[in-house]
């Protein structure tokens, strides 16, 4: 289940019905949304909702734009595999990140001139451990420098022309995009290292750039699927 980019929408099979909080979660897709703790090693809390057909959620909320459906061309009805995310329920899941956990994960390719990603599998451990390097690095690199009272433009134009701390320049993201380099796993994306969602400016986190979107269950094995931050 890829996020959808760009004036599309999610694309699949529509997720199982939400099983009561505790119990195991049916084989299939599911949506979620997650913050990182303040010690990134630490359980993720996930709120999962379902995916459902726009065609159908059209119909429940006769509005411009479905939640994660972008409109069809005037006189088209939404495809069997367009898919949005259902808001009229959710359930809680703690994932502990440990060898246990499965993650895939999708990131960037810095030594590749075009917008190739890269996919590697790994355990909630080693996810931890990227976590927590990152914030690390960020930390080090950028909201120390923040704080401290210098212009946020200027440090990350001082990092595109000095790059330190694992952070380099970004190829065809962006005059002022840095990827970070981890000892281990795909690199991440920052195309605004002092921008929110909101378009205000602020100082983040590491881990801001390490977007869970959506997870997979079979068997009662949960895979996380991490983007490592060119989705919003």
């Amino acid at each position: 289940m890829f996020p959808p980019c760009c004036a599309d929408t999610w694309h699949g099979a529509v997720s199982p019905p939400l099983t009561p909080d505790g119990e195991l979660l049916a084989d299939g897709d599911y949506a979620a949304t997650a913050d990182w703790p303040d010690d990134p090693t630490q359980p993720l809390q996930l709120e999962l909702q379902r995916f459902e057909q726009c065609a159908l959620l059209a119909e429940e909320w006769p509005v411009t734009r479905v939640y994660s459906c972008e409109p069809r061309p005037e006189g088209e009805d939404f495809l069997p595999g367009e898919l949005g995310i259902d808001e009229s329920v959710s359930r809680p899941l703690t994932v502990v990140l440990d060898d246990t956990a499965r993650v895939v994960m999708v990131g960037w390719d810095p030594t590749i001139e075009s917008d190739e990603k890269v996919v590697e599998q790994a355990t909630g451990t080693e996810l931890a451990e990227l976590a927590n390097e990152l914030d690390r690095a960020y930390e080090n690199v950028f909201a120390s420098r923040y704080l401290a009272g210098k212009d946020p433009d200027a440090i990350v134009a001082d990092v595109v022309a000095d790059p330190t701390g694992g952070f380099v320049p970004a190829p065809n993201a962006g005059d002022l995009a840095l990827v970070f380099v981890p000892t281990a796993g795909p690199t991440v994306l920052f195309q605004a290292v002092f921008w929110d969602d909101s378009g205000e400016r602020v100082v983040g986190r590491g881990t801001d750039a390490l977007k869970i979107k959506s997870i997979e269950v079979v068997d009662g094995q949960v895979t996380l699927h991490v983007y490592a931050s060119y989705v919003s």
